[in-house]
């Protein structure tokens, strides 16, 4: 016996003073290796198998750096760069996982991979090639035996669990926190072990720590997800000191099954921790947890899930489109089981508006002998020939213009009455339509008015359809409409003495205004001010089409009726005045 326990002691001390050399001959750094480690524990067994390959692909992507050309021992460098293949390939990109791949080949052509990975046609196709370049002449190696194989213990559980751990629980009481045993084969060269599980409640696996305890590994499954009767599918995974998988019990696609019971059978003992210890009963929370087969919502989608139809989806949640155009569940507004969400997701709205507009004025001369204004006094249009009006006089030298001046500002123009309807062909983007009569234009009959207003719009909003509160939006519409703002005392000079309000003095000022005085053959000009006409209105004329950018923002009154309020720049052609509109009205959802 002696010699043997001599011989044992002589056999470790060599393995680790080798071990250390050769750890020291590849220049490895220990603390950087266990950082490395610990990032590659947490991608692999945390999020690749939540499916969040972003999340695994950055932390793979840390440990790679902090290896950089020598941290790391080659072992452990090419395991990372297979780990970060699997992850790459799963996320369909095939040529990125390909090339590391063959990095990891190329810092260690002994790297393994597990049979889990390869049970992914493009993983298994991309890892076959790689190991062929890397002119391997051994067949692909796995880190996993199948069952019967390796140790020879064949599995003592579920049938449809392969693997050479062996984990016998089987059943398990409600309500009390769910140790696992895993027993490992003897000779097993392992440095951590871990159990994913999940629930019928549950989206995606948890991982948790297999640990040892009293020279048993156990892993525990918390009283909040052992508190009500079903199904715990798991598998179990155990690693070395490199990270690579080197045995497991059950699998992603074929995991082992523990059942929680309400009551245990009288000839089976409920599940205690090593020595015996048993499990402290949980704190109760409740008669039903969603998603067992108590609960009316079991095996229904929750919020965030992609759908086909609302009663896919859990109590309170619709199956509605989401910002990509895609379906998924969402909270409804008001209370309830499945069905459509009340507003929420409603594609076409029926509008009644009103809108005011108002023209910018940059200051113009002879205003009413001008195309882009029309001018009257009372029912008289202004600027005209005398027989279809009052004709301005031009003469009386350029000192100063005659046809009425205004200055720079604002002009409050146009109304208008709209009604229309609004489509959403995404759940962020509607098309429409209005047609409309204006008012408040001008008068004249040389410049008639028109009342018609045609547009089509483009919306995009910046928050979803919840049914309720505010929804801003940015908007681009196009359309036929005239936009006159009018601009009120303006002053003309008549041409026609008669036409003035005192033809006598008129014609005394229009004589003063035209007399040559000098003899320079230039009349002396000045104002003729018994030939003014007041109180004349000119109107800014703008349109007959318009282009016109804006924004505002949709108020849910109740799901289905919206305040709407808006604002939008005027840019009309072809006669050009810009100025800008205001509208208020409301929205019926249909």
């Amino acid at each position: 016996m002696r010699r043997r326990n001599f011989r044992t002691v002589v056999l470790l001390v060599s393995a680790l003073g080798i071990g250390t050399f050769a750890s020291m001959a590849s220049g490895a750094n220990p603390a950087v290796e266990k950082e490395a480690k610990k990032l590659q524990g947490d991608a692999m067994d945390v999020d690749f198998l939540s499916l969040d390959y972003k999340a695994a692909k950055k932390k793979l992507d840390d440990a790679i750096k902090k290896c950089g050309a020598d941290n790391c021992s080659p072992a452990v460098a090419a395991g990372l760069h297979r780990d970060l293949g699997v992850v790459l390939i799963n996320d369909k990109k095939v040529k990125d996982g390909q090339k590391e791949f063959d990095a990891a080949f190329a810092a260690d052509a002994t790297i393994s991979i597990s049979n889990d990975y390869l049970a992914n046609k493009d993983v298994k196709s991309a890892w076959e090639a790689s190991k062929k370049n890397a002119g391997s002449a051994t067949p692909p190696v796995t880190t996993t035996a199948p069952s019967g194989t390796g140790t020879g213990k064949p599995p003592t559980t579920a049938p449809d669990a392969e693997g050479n751990l062996t984990v016998k629980t089987k059943l398990a009481p409600t309500g009390y926190p769910l140790p696992v045993l895993v027993d490992l084969p003897e000779g097993l060269d392992v440095d951590n072990v871990k159990l994913s599980y999940k629930t019928a409640a549950m989206e995606k696996y948890k991982t948790v720590d297999v640990k040892k305890d009293s020279g048993k590994y156990v892993a525990t499954i918390p009283c909040e997800d052992t508190q009500f009767v079903g199904d715990i599918k798991f598998y179990v995974r155990a690693y070395d000191s490199d990270k690579n998988e080197i045995e497991h019990f059950g699998t992603l696609k074929k995991p082992g099954i523990l059942k929680l019971v309400e009551k245990m059978p009288d000839d089976v003992e409920a599940p205690a921790y090593p020595g015996g210890k048993e499990p402290q009963k949980c704190v109760d929370k409740g008669n039903c947890q969603p998603g067992f087969p108590c609960d009316a919502d079991a095996n229904k989608k929750p919020q965030g899930s992609g759908c086909d139809s609302d009663d896919e989806c859990q109590s309170g949640l619709a199956c509605v489109d989401n910002e990509n155009g895609k379906k998924w569940c969402y909270e409804k507004a008001g209370e309830g089981g499945g069905g459509k969400k009340p507003g929420a997701g409603t594609k076409l709205w029926i509008s009644a508006d009103f809108q005011l507009d108002t023209l910018i004025l940059l200051g113009d001369k002879n205003v009413c002998k001008s195309n882009s204004w029309a001018c009257s006094t009372g029912s008289t249009d202004v600027g005209v020939s005398d027989e279809k009006g009052i004709q301005t006089w031009e003469g009386g030298g350029v000192v100063a213009p005659r046809g009425g001046n205004t200055g720079t500002g604002f002009g409050l123009g146009t109304m208008r009455v709209l009604l229309g309807l609004d489509y959403f062909i995404t759940p962020s983007i509607s098309l429409g339509g209005r047609l409309g009569y204006a008012f408040n234009g001008n008068p004249t009959s040389t410049a008639k008015f028109m009342p018609f207003h045609a547009e089509v719009r483009a919306q995009y909003f910046l928050s979803p359809d919840k049914g309720s509160g505010a929804r801003p939006y940015l908007m681009f519409g196009a359309g036929l409409g005239q936009f006159d703002a009018a601009v009120s005392n303006v002053v003309v000079e008549v041409d026609n003495p008669d036409k003035a309000a005192d033809p006598a003095a008129c014609r005394t000022d229009r004589d003063a205004v035209t007399r040559d005085a000098d003899g320079d053959g230039i009349p002396d000009g000045g104002q003729a001010p018994g030939c003014q006409v007041k109180s004349i209105k000119a109107y800014r004329l703008a349109g007959q089409g318009f282009l016109a950018p804006g924004g505002g923002v949709w108020i849910h009154l109740s799901p289905k009726f919206i305040l709407n309020i808006g604002g939008k720049f005027l840019l009309p052609l072809p006669t050009f005045s810009p100025g800008f509109s205001l509208e208020v009205g409301i929205k019926f959802g249909v």
